[in-house]
Formats: C-alpha cells, sequence, structure tokens
C-alpha cells in the first residue's frame, strides 16, 4: 500500500512538472510573438501620414506585406517556431483616422501530442495624421 501511494505521489509530482513546462514554453513564445507584433506596430506608426503636405507614407505597401520569420528565443528541441505577420490598415474619415492592426500568426509544436496548435497575437490602435 505505502508503495502505491509513494508512486501515486511521484507520478503527480512528474506530471506537474511536465504540465508547468508546456505552459511556460507557451507564455514565451506568446511574450515573444507579441513583441514581435508590436514591433511591427511600431514601423507602422513611424511612417508620415500628414493630410496637410499630401503625405501618405501609409499606403505603401512595404508597410502591409507579410513578413515571414521565426521566434527570437531559444527552445528546448531546437526546433525554430514559425511566425507570419499581417497588417492592414483601414482609413476613415469625418474626422479622418486610420485604424492599424497587426496580427502575428505562430505554430507552437506540442512535445506531448506530436500535433501543432496555431495562435495568434494581435494588436490594433488607432492613429490621427501628424499636423
Amino acid at each position: 500500500m505505502c508503495v502505491l501511494i509513494t508512486g501515486l505521489v511521484l507520478a503527480g509530482t512528474v506530471q506537474g512538472y511536465i504540465l508547468s513546462s508546456i505552459r511556460m514554453q507557451f507564455a514565451s513564445c506568446s511574450m515573444a510573438a507579441n513583441a514581435i507584433a508590436t514591433e511591427h506596430m511600431e514601423q507602422v506608426l513611424s511612417a508620415e501620414w500628414n493630410t496637410m503636405a499630401g503625405v501618405n507614407q501609409y499606403s505603401s505597401s512595404s508597410l502591409t506585406n507579410n513578413a515571414t520569420g521565426t521566434l527570437c528565443m531559444p527552445n528546448m528541441a531546437g526546433n525554430p517556431i514559425p511566425y507570419t505577420n499581417y497588417t492592414s490598415i483601414a482609413f476613415m474619415s469625418n474626422p479622418s483616422y486610420a485604424v492599424i492592426n497587426v496580427k502575428c500568426v505562430w505554430t507552437l509544436p506540442n512535445f506531448l501530442t506530436l500535433t501543432n496548435r496555431t495562435f495568434t497575437n494581435a494588436v490594433t490602435t488607432i492613429h490621427s495624421p501628424d499636423l
């Protein structure tokens, strides 16, 4: 009976460590994807949009092109975690403003079930033209 209880305690402890490491990997990947989406948002916001001078760099295709890469983080299996950034800019009028949305779609492998799950981190802001 004592061996059974010890076995159950040991199995529960190991399972707890496994689950916590999976959640830790998810949290670190999510933070890295959010940082990449925020970085791209900052690049978009640094473009000039001045309605008085007639300058609109938001219409540049380089700002709305899909960007792909790998998350900049170490991982235990040595497998890179791919991401794709999708950027959309919608212009509104009266008053004039732009809704900028950056989505970072990334895939997290699950080493226990050998499946991949796709997640999305989104950053959205409303921006007015420069004066």
